[in-house]
C-alpha cells in the first residue's frame, strides 16, 4: 500500500508492505512534544477552571443577602485559592504544584493527551508520506 519499495516486494508475490517509519516518527515526535509542553497546558487549564470558579463565587456573592452566606463563600474561596496565589506567574504556579503534589503533579492527566497527540501526529505523517509517494508515482 503506502510506502512500499521494490526491495520489500522481491520474492513476496503481489503483497505490498507499509512503510511504518513516518508513522513511528510522527508518534514519537507528537508524544515528545506533549511530554515537554504538558505542564504549560496543565497550568493553562487550571487557570481557566479557577477563573470559572471565581466567576461563580462572584455571582453568588452578589446574589446573597445575608452576611452569613457571604462569610461562608469567602471562606470557601480561601480554601480554593489559599494565600491569593491565583495567576501570579507561570513559575509561581509550577512551584505551587510541585509543593502540593510533587513533581508528578505537573504531569497529572498526561496519558490521554499523550495517546491523542501520538496517534494524530503519527497518522498525519503516515498519510502525508503515503499520499506524497502515490502522487509522485
Amino acid at each position: 500500500m503506502f510506502g512500499s519499495s521494490n526491495k520489500q516486494q522481491e520474492g513476496k508475490g503481489n503483497l505490498s508492505y507499509l512503510n511504518l517509519a513516518p508513522l513511528l516518527s510522527g508518534f514519537v515526535g507528537g508524544a515528545s512534544g506533549t511530554i515537554l509542553l504538558y505542564p504549560l497546558d496543565l497550568i493553562k487549564v487550571r487557570w481557566q477552571v479557577k477563573e470559572d470558579q471565581l466567576n461563580v463565587l462572584g455571582k453568588q456573592k452578589k446574589s446573597c443577602k445575608s452576611n452569613n452566606s457571604i462569610k461562608s463563600i469567602t471562606k470557601s474561596k480561601n480554601k480554593v485559592f489559599p494565600n491569593n496565589a491565583y495567576r501570579k506567574s507561570i513559575i509561581n504556579e509550577v512551584r505551587v504544584i510541585i509543593r502540593r503534589e510533587g513533581y508528578l503533579g505537573l504531569y497529572q492527566g498526561l496519558s490521554p493527551a499523550l495517546i491523542g497527540s501520538g496517534v494524530s501526529w503519527g497518522g498525519y505523517f503516515f498519510l502525508y508520506e503515503g499520499i506524497k509517494q502515490r502522487v509522485s508515482d
